[in-house]
């Protein structure tokens, strides 16, 4: 009852009557979390098996979503199902939130009769209260998305696979292969169960194990292939690699392999480490995280097949996430329900086996017991309340005079949506382009950048785990907008914060802070938003940090002028090893190889210049640098007054362009970004390149 409580509360969160324009009092609704956006428009977008909307995740989730909205579209009053409007997108979220509550409520039904199955009555009980509180359990049963899934085929497929060991029958281990099928139809390393399942059923009985195995993993592969035909007919969608929705792109960016401002905060972070000092505290509580990492030590005595199968799974999926670049605490949300299992086994045995402890035991028990209750109903108790981005909605409409200007961020926690751009000047801040232009930009380039944005602001409003918590973490791969933000919380540019909105977990008394800890934790429903106002000379506080950080030992700024000053007074050899130093002392900055094309063209080397343009031109081009590149390399350098580098950097770009397809989304931001570098050039008197500038705008979209 108390889990089934802590999942329904608060489903309806994110309808609101508050309007940023203060025209309306109807009905609006705000959904914050990426991931069920994403999940829910795949299924209303989802038209064929063989040519799905996305592969990063698996199809089941999709058909469920369908089913469930197929069934509460013909209820009395169902609106049109479509996204387009206040009362479809509610009527869609509410049921997509109503159906991950239910699958929540479901899997604790399961831990409990596995429990009690593996371990006994009052070990699944423990498990049971445990599961039910987990605030990360709790959390995934407010949205609509694939990690409450998963977990419920999990659940189910240890069930299945606990009376097929018992009944050994034919029939039991194909339903064993079908629920793992399932489970990989919503990740793919739910097949992971089926071997699990394949090595349960050796230990068990070696006389049935090469059948048994091959009934379970034949009947595996075989729903997989079902739910999911694409895998038999286009299975190259696997590897193919152009958004976030793809497979192969997402497992990238899980790897480290391709860098996202959202995994900026995983940068310093030890695998597998940091999930138990930092993560599964969040996720269960520290009394909660302590029992769990005992219990599984402890859990390795067991020799039963189904026993050893519950200690082994959350093992595979532990090694399987724990050793990613990306670390989130849904990660955990498969391994809790076995990790209690087994916290429930523990506390059990060892009130068996101390006779004179027992006491001394059972207290230490209810403790833990009591420790990971009050946690859950702290963190349940944050969706009684408005979110806190409508909260500063509300408070900007009140309080901020229209026609001022509010900066703003981009990405997928951000309180953009929340600022009406008719009774506000909402200027994106666009530190999305400094995360991409990085290995472009000078410091120079990036301060320039932001004073240019914020000089103009009134108010800035921000949600810590959007950008500032990212950024900050890693200040050493990215110093200057690390600093920017760093300064601006504290006061230090001209702007102090006028206001600020957070939710902590409490109850009773007892506040559950957590500020600072993995940003999606936090951006899915109780983040920190800060109202920044303008205060004073703002102006001068920005000029004054422009300038002083451009010494800063961080940034190539300083070699790259000693590099302007070797070529503007023609001494080519010096300026040709200046820049071979500022190579080696920042390698990861790119326009390195356009200097040297420009030197080697004025000594008339020209193999040496054909080496060094091709490798800048390697470097950068692909659909996003087709923009980001270009622009990023000439801002630098018309800041280091080398504006005949700026037009080769644009001219590059352009070329480029003209030899791959690039999207008309992509063309047009370049021609704005080489508008932009064309008034940057006016602005220092080079009227002559400025026009140049503009010319190779029109040669990148005529």
């Amino acid at each position: 009852m108390l889990g089934t409580g802590l999942r329904f509360v608060g489903l309806t969160r994110g309808i609101s009557d508050f309007d940023p324009s203060g025209q309306s009092d109807q009905q609006t609704f705000y959904h914050f979390h990426p991931d069920e956006e994403t999940l829910i428009r795949a299924s209303l977008a989802l038209e064929s098996s063989f040519a799905p909307p996305l592969t990063a995740y698996g199809l089941l989730p999709l058909y469920m979503l369908r089913g469930a909205l197929a069934f509460t579209g013909v209820l009395p009053g169902a609106p049109a199902l479509d996204m387009d409007s206040v009362q479809g997108q509610v009527w869609i979220y509410m049921t997509a939130r109503l159906l991950a509550a239910a699958l929540s409520c479901l899997s604790l039904l399961l831990v409990y009769w596995l429990g009690r199955r593996c371990f006994g009555e009052w070990a699944a009980l423990l498990a049971t209260f445990f599961t039910a509180v987990a605030p990360v359990v709790v959390q995934q049963a407010h949205f609509y998305t694939v990690d409450g899934v998963f977990l419920l085929c999990s659940l189910v497929c240890f069930c299945v696979l606990a009376k097929a060991l018992e009944k050994e029958e034919w029939g039991w281990a194909v339903a064993v292969g079908v629920c793992a099928g399932a489970a990989a139809a919503v990740r793919l390393n739910g097949l992971l169960l089926a071997l699990l399942a394949a090595g349960a059923f050796v230990l068990q009985s070696r006389s049935r194990s090469i059948r048994g195995v091959c009934i379970l993993s034949g009947s595996a592969v075989l729903v997989l292939c079902l739910l999911q035909p694409y895998l038999l007919t286009q299975p190259g969608l696997l590897w193919q690699s152009e958004s976030s929705n793809d497979l192969a792109y997402s497992l990238g960016i899980a790897r480290g392999e391709l860098i996202k401002p959202w995994t900026l905060f995983d940068v310093d972070t030890v695998p597998y480490q940091h999930y138990w000092t930092a993560l599964m505290p969040l996720a269960v509580g520290w009394v909660a995280t302590v029992l769990f990492a005992a219990s599984f030590l402890a859990g390795l005595r067991h020799r039963q097949a189904l026993h050893l199968a519950v200690v082994l799974w959350p093992l595979l999926c532990f090694v399987l996430v724990g050793g990613l670049h990306t670390k989130h605490v849904r990660y955990l949300l498969p391994l809790v329900p076995f990790l209690a299992l087994l916290a429930g086994d523990l506390c059990m045995w060892l009130i068996d086996r101390a006779a004179s402890w027992r006491r001394l035991v059972g207290v230490v028990v209810v403790i833990g017991v009591l420790s990971a209750g009050w946690y859950g109903v702290a963190f349940a108790r944050i969706y009684t309340g408005e979110d806190s981005r409508i909260q500063a909605g509300r408070w900007i409409v009140a309080e901020v005079p229209e026609a001022h200007a509010i900066g703003v961020e981009q990405g997928g926690f951000s309180l953009g949506g929340l600022v009406d751009g008719t009774r506000y000047t909402k200027v994106p801040l666009g530190i999305a382009r400094l995360f991409n232009g990085k290995p472009y930009l000078s410091c120079g380039a990036t301060t320039h950048f932001l004073t240019e944005h914020v000089a103009r602001l009134d108010y800035i409003a921000l949600v810590d785990v959007n950008r500032y918590a990212q950024f900050t973490a890693v200040s050493d791969l990215y110093p200057a907008v690390a600093d920017f933000y760093t300064r601006l919380v504290a006061g230090e540019l001209g702007f102090v914060v006028a206001a600020r909105f957070k939710r902590y977990p409490a109850w009773g008394g007892r506040v559950f802070a957590d500020d600072g800890v993995e940003p999606s934790f936090l951006g899915f429903d109780h983040p920190a938003v800060m109202v920044f106002a303008r205060q004073g000379n703002g102006a001068e506080a920005l000029a004054r940090w422009q300038r002083s950080f451009g010494e800063n030992a961080q940034c190539p700024d300083a070699a790259l002028r000693e590099v302007a000053g070797l070529i503007a007074a023609q001494r080519n050899e010096d300026a040709l090893r200046a820049a071979d130093r500022l190579a080696q002392a920042y390698p990861d900055w790119r326009p390195v190889d356009l200097v040297r094309t420009w030197i080697y063209a004025r000594g008339g080397d020209e193999a040496s210049e054909m080496a060094a343009v091709t490798r800048y031109r390697a470097s950068f081009f692909d659909v996003e640098d087709a923009h980001y590149g270009p622009w990023a390399s000439a801002l630098s350098f018309v800041l280091a007054e080398m504006p005949d580098l700026a037009l080769t950097a644009l001219g590059e770009g352009a070329l480029q362009v003209a030899e791959h397809q690039t999207p008309a989304g992509v063309r047009r931001a370049m021609v704005n970004s080489y508008g932009e570098i064309a008034r940057l050039l006016e602005e220092r008197g080079k009227t002559g390149h400025a026009q140049v500038a503009r010319r190779l705008a029109g040669d990148v979209a005529p």
